[in-house]
């Protein structure tokens, strides 16, 4: 008689460098967000978005113990179409390098390399929020976590919204 082995802990399908990674060049490769459809999302990602009605899809799964990611696509929402993207941490003591492998820099030097410009958006005093990168026909905005307290700290990319 023999037994069978209990299967393994399911794997991510997609890292957190991977699906950054990914999403730099589904931005490069787009002209406007209106062009994020389920089909080209799936391409772009190598996974199933899932349809929850017409017009809104998402995809996410567990990275870590730790941590999970999201995306999301409305396309008819009040404000106009919007993909938002982030990584969730399930307590405040998660390890940001879990989520840091394709850093802060890295992924705003690639936006900048495709021509957006960077402006950062502050908030009650001067507060850093986040930084909005333009180019014409599209906006992506992206928030951080830092690795440490302090804004000399190494940086993550922790949310992005393609409004």
């Amino acid at each position: 008689m023999t037994s069978a082995a209990a299967p393994p802990a399911a794997a991510p399908r997609l890292d957190a460098e991977q699906v950054l990674t990914r999403l730099l060049r589904l931005i490069r490769e787009t002209e406007r967000v209106e062009q994020f459809t389920p089909e080209r999302l799936r391409t772009a990602f190598g996974v199933d978005f899932r349809v929850f009605e017409p017009g809104y899809c998402g995809y996410g799964e567990r990275l870590s113990p730790r941590w999970t990611y999201g995306m999301e696509m409305r396309e008819k929402i009040a404000v106009g179409p919007r993909f938002n993207f982030s990584f969730n941490a399930s307590g405040d003591d998660a390890p940001a390098e879990e989520i840091c492998a394709l850093d802060y820099g890295r992924f705003a030097a690639e936006l900048e390399a495709m021509g957006f410009q960077r402006q950062a958006q502050r908030g009650e005093h001067g507060a850093f929020l986040a930084d909005w990168y333009d180019r014409p026909g599209m906006r992506v905005i992206v928030k951080q976590q830092r690795l440490a307290p302090g804004e000399d700290s190494r940086a993550c990319v922790r949310d992005v919204s393609i409004p």
